[in-house]
């Protein structure tokens, strides 16, 4: 196929609302052209050549180029939008549903807005393939999703997730920070990095965002429970008991807590207190029980 000779470039960031009201989707058209193996058509906008150079793009290529109104030609009927889509969904169907969306999607742009709804798309899938272990696939989605919208704190929070999932800390906490530095007030994103640093052992620096994200989200029992669990490594166990008891109190009928009852038992059994550890440890154990029902 012959991509033709254009100059490589740019293209320009961030989009006005102008260019994004060029949108036109991605036409079947335009997908039939590269998979019957024919040369892009001579209309598409100059600034596709520019973007992509003298290599033949893949059909995500495609979506974008066609997503932000290079593509000169008609336009085409509108795919379904799907805003039940979340990060919980079943991973299988999220990425069956995304690529088709990526594929041969085309919305309005007085429906929603397209950029937003592309990077949606990016994050929600590249989260889809990491809960499936296709880390490679889901950093590719994570780094279109930041090409197109340079912003987007969610994004660099996502890829954060995976670089700690796969213990790459420092670019978790790189990704963490971008998140921070574009939403200060990102309360999921200090409780990250304070996981972050806890498992780097940096503790003082793990309870200083943890505090943050406690005063942003005073009800984050998760935050709580892990600022208690490093009270704990360090030996202020009074604060650890504290924290493991507010943490319960806001998430008593989460399996997850379990973590919680048996940390404090442990506090508990340090500090002397028998039979509190006791009734812990079988909270503890009646919780484990529950999620090794669910997974």
């Amino acid at each position: 196929m012959d991509a033709g000779t254009h100059p490589v470039g740019q293209l320009p960031t961030p989009w006005t609302e102008k260019e994004l009201a060029r949108t036109v989707g991605v036409t079947n058209r335009t997908v039939q052209f590269w998979r019957a193996g024919e040369n892009i058509p001579k209309n598409f906008h100059p600034l596709f050549w520019a973007f992509f150079g003298s290599s033949p793009p893949d059909e995500d290529g495609l979506a974008i180029a066609a997503l932000y109104g290079l593509n000169q030609g008609p336009v085409p009927l509108p795919a379904p939008l799907r805003f039940d889509l979340d990060y919980a969904s079943d991973p299988d169907d999220t990425i069956r549903y995304c690529t088709e969306w990526i594929y041969s999607g085309t919305l309005r742009t007085d429906d929603h807005d397209a950029r937003e709804y592309y990077v949606k798309i990016l994050n929600i899938r590249g989260n889809a393939y990491a809960r499936t272990d296709r880390y490679n696939l889901a950093f590719e989605d994570f780094g279109k999703a930041i090409r197109i919208s340079p912003t987007s704190y969610a994004t660099f929070y996502l890829r954060g997730q995976v670089h700690k999932l796969i213990g790459l800390y420092d670019l978790a906490i790189q990704d963490l920070n971008h998140a921070i530095r574009l939403n200060p007030d990102f309360s999921d994103a200090y409780y990250l990095r304070g996981c972050v640093y806890y498992v780097k052992s940096e503790y003082a620096a793990a309870v200083e965002d943890l505090d943050r994200a406690i005063f942003l989200s005073p009800d984050a029992a998760n935050a709580i429970i892990q600022r208690g669990i490093i009270h704990h490594v360090v030996g202020q166990r009074l604060k650890a008991v504290e924290d493991f008891s507010r943490g319960i109190e806001l998430n008593a009928d989460n399996a997850s807590t379990y973590h919680a009852f048996n940390t404090r038992g442990i506090v508990f059994r340090e500090l002397g207190l028998e039979d509190q550890a006791v009734a812990d440890f079988e909270k503890a154990t009646e919780l484990a029980a529950i999620l090794a029902r669910e997974f």
